[in-house]
């Protein structure tokens, strides 16, 4: 009888040991849920952020562009004022 009594405890902590485990391997998978969702999250974030930084270099890249077109028009005027200039000196 005592031993009969002994190993009803024993499954009774047993019992709760394994309560116990269950619920913190719960509590684990659903923190590991959590921290996924919320890396999801964070990595949707960063590609929003990405694809913005993108759109902004290439305009940057659009107006450096146009800038070095717009000099390069700049330097042509100059070299031809240079001519005329030059020219009217001469028939002068």
């Amino acid at each position: 009888m005592w031993i009969l009594h002994e190993l009803c405890k024993l499954n009774v902590r047993l019992f709760f040991f394994f309560v116990f485990i269950n619920y913190l391997f719960s509590e684990c998978v659903e923190q590991y849920y959590r921290i996924l969702y919320r890396v999801c999250e964070c990595t949707e974030e960063l590609k929003h952020e990405l694809r913005l930084v993108k759109n902004e270099r290439d305009q940057m890249s659009e107006d450096l562009i146009n800038a070095e077109n717009a000099f390069t028009d700049v330097k042509k005027r100059n070299e031809k004022l240079k001519l005329i200039i030059n020219e009217h000196k001469t028939v002068c």
